[in-house]
């Protein structure tokens, strides 16, 4: 049965605390990862690639799910059909952030470590067992883009293409940030509200309660990258070492400590072994993007 809700409404009234808190916790970090603060690409390399998990498993879900509308006899169909509502094939990320990285000679290991390896177990296992909830991640990781990721657009874009290593380096490196110009940035952000707003109307009470405990979730996950960063980082200026992956492992909350589930790979150790001050610097500038919306 369709209700009429506002969905894309519920997740903002209901994540504008964590929304405020973060803001007020990143606001003064983004300079740290461009020049002359920064003098390559390297770390946001780094820092881009620990968050294109988020794209790379959810968007990876929402494709399986949709393709069970095809199977019958599944009990999940119902969902894959409201999931297909929403579904814009153009506006996924994954496939751009590959290009990005290797552009920037990202060189890649077969998994993620420490708490990145957490957020994509849990967002394996919620997906299979409430596959609804991928209506969180698209709304917030897509209009993010939408809305905060044209200002850090523009930022990056100011570093030049020296900084870059390419004179075409909003298509080289930048493309993440970028959608297909056949249609303006605003009719795709219209167009996906109302495909959001109109998947909403088919969950049930419990579904929508799900939709936004995980789109609250997903804050809390950033929050968390973002506060052992900066807890390594005053540690490793203090004792002038370099950063240690493992050293992630132990925070898991609210993260089950499990292998993590097959996807794309994170980058090598050889790019972990760069300072964490600039690496939460990376991660806290892409972070900067949710709270722009």
């Amino acid at each position: 049965m369709e209700h009429q809700r506002d969905l894309p409404q519920q997740i903002h009234a209901s994540t504008k605390d964590i929304h405020h808190a973060l803001n007020q916790l990143i606001v003064s970090r983004l300079p740290l990862c461009l020049p002359p603060q920064a003098d390559s690409a390297r770390l946001y390399a780094l820092g881009l690639s620990n968050f294109a998990w988020m794209y790379f498993i959810s968007e990876r879900a929402w494709e399986e799910q949709i393709a069970r509308t095809n199977n019958h006899g599944d009990g999940n169909t119902r969902i894959a059909q409201i999931l297909h509502r929403a579904y814009i094939p153009a506006l996924h990320r994954s496939a751009r952030l590959y290009r990005d990285l290797s552009q920037l000679n990202a060189t890649v290991s077969e998994k993620p470590e420490g708490i990145v390896q957490n957020i994509v177990t849990h967002i394996t296992e919620v997906a299979e067992a409430r596959p609804h909830v991928l209506l969180a991640y698209g709304w917030i990781l897509y209009m993010a883009l939408f809305n905060g990721g044209r200002w850090i657009r523009k930022q990056l874009a100011k570093a030049g293409p020296e900084f870059w290593g390419t004179r075409n380096f909003e298509k080289a490196c930048l493309s993440f940030w970028h959608f297909d110009n056949s249609r303006n940035e605003d009719d795709w952000k219209r167009d996906f509200r109302a495909r959001v707003t109109e998947a909403g109307n088919y969950l049930t009470d419990e579904e929508v309660q799900d939709v936004v405990a995980e789109a609250k979730a997903i804050f809390h996950m950033c929050k968390s990258v973002v506060l052992e960063l900066d807890a390594i980082s005053s540690r490793e200026q203090q004792s002038m070492q370099l950063f240690a992956p493992q050293s992630l492992a132990a925070v898991s909350e609210p993260f089950p400590d499990m292998q993590p589930a097959k996807g794309p790979p994170a980058l090598s150790n050889a790019l972990l072994r760069l300072s964490i001050h600039g690496i939460a610097a990376v991660i806290v500038a892409y972070i900067w993007l949710w709270f722009m919306s």
